[in-house]
C-alpha cells in the first residue's frame, strides 16, 4: 500500500534515518482498532532511502532527498483529510543519523511539488520544542523525536510482545513475489510494490535474528548476534519495534 486507502484508514510512518553509511530506512503501519483485539497493526510498506548511481552503485540519498521523500509520503498517506488527522510521524532522534536535525526541518510546513503550501509537524512531547511553539503556530503536533537510549529496548520488548500475540500482521505474497493475496483476491504488483515485499523480506530476515542479551550491570539489550551483525542490519526490525511501541 504505496499511498492511503481513504477512508478511516490511519497511518504512521517510522523513520530510522542515516546521512553516509548504513541504511535509511522508512517503514508504514496502518493503525487498527477492534473491539475482540483492541489496538494493533499493519505493516503496509517499506522503503530504504538509497539511489542507483549510473555506475550501478546504489549510495544513499542526499539529505534534501531524503526528507523530500518522506515529505511526499506524509503526504500520500493523509490524502484528502485535514493535515494530518491520518497519518503521523515518528523519527528515530539518534545522533548518527541526524533524526533530530530532519524533524526540525519539518516545524515549517513546505511547499510540495505540485506548489500547494503545507502546514508543519511538531513535537510537542519535547519540553524544548512545546516553548518554541510560538514561532510555529500552524504545526501540528503529529510528530515524536525518540531517543533510542530512551525507547529501543522499550521498543523490542513490545515487538516481542505484539507479534506473540499476532497483533501486527504482515502482508500475503505468493511465491514469486509479483502478486499479493489480498481479501482472497490475488493482485498482479508493479515495480515499486515488489521493491516494497522485498525490503518486508528483509524486514522478517532482520526480526528472526535478534537476540536479547544482558550486561554485567543488567541491562537488557536487543541486537544481532556476532556472526550476524557484519554482514546484516537491524534498521527495519528497529522501525517495526517503534511501530509497536505505538501501538
Amino acid at each position: 500500500v504505496l499511498e492511503t486507502e481513504g477512508g478511516d484508514h490511519e497511518y504512521l510512518i517510522l523513520w530510522d534515518p542515516a546521512l553516509q553509511q548504513d541504511n535509511s530506512i522508512v517503514l508504514v503501519g496502518e493503525v487498527l482498532y477492534s473491539q475482540e483485539k483492541g489496538w494493533y497493526g499493519r505493516v503496509v510498506h517499506c522503503c530504504n532511502l538509497i539511489e542507483t548511481l549510473p555506475s550501478g552503485k546504489k549510495r544513499m540519498m542526499r539529505t534534501t532527498d531524503q526528507l523530500d521523500a518522506v515529505k511526499e509520503m506524509i503526504l500520500k498517506y493523509n490524502g484528502s483529510a485535514p493535515e494530518y488527522e491520518k497519518v503521523g510521524l515518528n523519527i528515530d532522534a539518534g545522533s548518527g543519523g541526524g533524526g533530530r536535525h530532519y524533524g526540525e526541518e519539518l516545524f515549517g510546513g513546505w511547499i510540495s511539488s505540485d506548489g500547494q503550501k503545507h502546514r508543519g509537524l511538531i513535537d510537542l512531547s519535547d519540553p524544548v520544542y512545546k516553548e518554541k511553539q510560538c514561532n510555529f503556530p500552524l504545526a501540528v503536533d503529529k510528530l515524536r523525536l525518540l531517543e533510542p537510549s530512551r525507547v529501543r529496548t522499550k521498543a523490542f520488548e513490545a515487538m516481542g510482545d505484539l507479534i506473540s500475540q499476532d497483533l501486527i500482521q504482515f502482508p500475503s505474497f505468493s511465491a514469486d513475489k509479483k502478486t499479493i493475496i489480498l481479501d482472497d483476491k490475488i493482485i498482479n504488483l508493479n515495480s515499486s510494490e515488489i521493491r516494497s515485499l522485498a525490503e518486508i523480506d528483509l524486514l522478517k530476515e532482520e526480526i528472526t535474528s535478534l537476540i536479547k542479551t544482558k550486561g554485567s550491570n543488567g541491562n537488557i539489550k536487543y541486537g544481532l548476534p556476532p556472526d550476524k551483525i557484519r554482514r546484516m542490519h537491524d534498521d527495519r526490525a528497529y522501525c517495526l519495534a517503534l511501530f509497536a511501541l505505538h501501538i
